[in-house]
């Protein structure tokens, strides 16, 4: 524990050193600092946190580069992963921007690179974006599709929902979320969800409902960076945090 909880640390310390290598830069767009607990409710474990950061730096009008950070504590699987991820985004105007990622997990000393491309759509109440991927390393023919959007009200109070799953040669994972989240003025931003996770390995099947908690912080003029985190783990994180 004291080693998951250094790791945690690390992470978040690494991302406010980078947000303020960034705010001092010109190019600096956004960034967000947070954490997920998430708890099964079909098993008597503790549950599992996942910490993470990003980081967004407009390199000149309309292209930028993001880059993430995530820890993941997988509770029932009983081990840690690890998920580095570099985003090249081009905003189209206001509302829509485009993008491309590419990322590298890491768990049990072994490596998964997973890259694809992703869309984002701001429609004046919410922002909806969605991906697909591929994916290799420790994982032959990795296959990976997404979406998530928010709905807001008056009041910094938002519906939100996800989706992310996987497919590769020995199994699957499918994560969904739905939930809210309330924003405080000029601060962070708290969520619960209700979700469910379904995982198909060899020697592995988990059928399982969950609810979540999370807390984060959003940074700079664009409050937070265009897209989310895009891991392999992503479709893992009921069953693994």
């Amino acid at each position: 524990m004291i080693r998951k909880i250094t790791l945690g640390a690390t992470l978040t310390a690494a991302l406010l050193l980078a947000t303020a290598g960034g705010v001092a830069a010109q190019g600096f767009s956004g960034a967000t600092l947070g954490l997920d607990y998430n708890k099964s409710l079909d098993s008597s474990d503790l549950g599992g946190v996942n910490y993470y950061g990003q980081a967004e730096v407009e390199a000149i009008s309309g292209i930028s580069f993001a880059l993430d950070l995530s820890f993941y504590d997988f509770a029932i699987a009983g081990s840690d992963a690890r998920n580095v991820t570099g985003h090249a985004i081009y905003a189209l105007d206001s509302q829509i921007a485009l993008g491309a990622y590419f990322g590298r997990d890491w768990i049990d000393d072994e490596t998964i690179n997973n890259y694809g491309v992703q869309g984002a759509y701001d429609y004046g109440f919410g922002v909806a974006q969605a991906y697909v991927g591929l994916g290799d390393g420790a994982l032959d023919r990795l296959y990976a599709a997404g979406a998530s959007g928010n709905y807001n009200f008056a009041g910094g109070i938002s519906a939100i929902g996800s989706v992310d799953g996987v497919s590769f040669d020995d199994g699957s994972g499918l994560t969904i979320e739905i939930g809210g989240e309330y924003a405080l003025a000029g601060g962070p931003v708290f969520s619960g969800v209700l979700g469910r996770n379904y995982l198909r390995n060899t020697g592995t099947d988990i059928d399982e409902t969950y609810i979540g908690v999370k807390a984060r912080i959003d940074l700079g003029y664009q409050n937070g960076t265009t897209f989310d985190r895009r891991s392999f783990f992503e479709a893992y994180r009921a069953a693994g945090g």
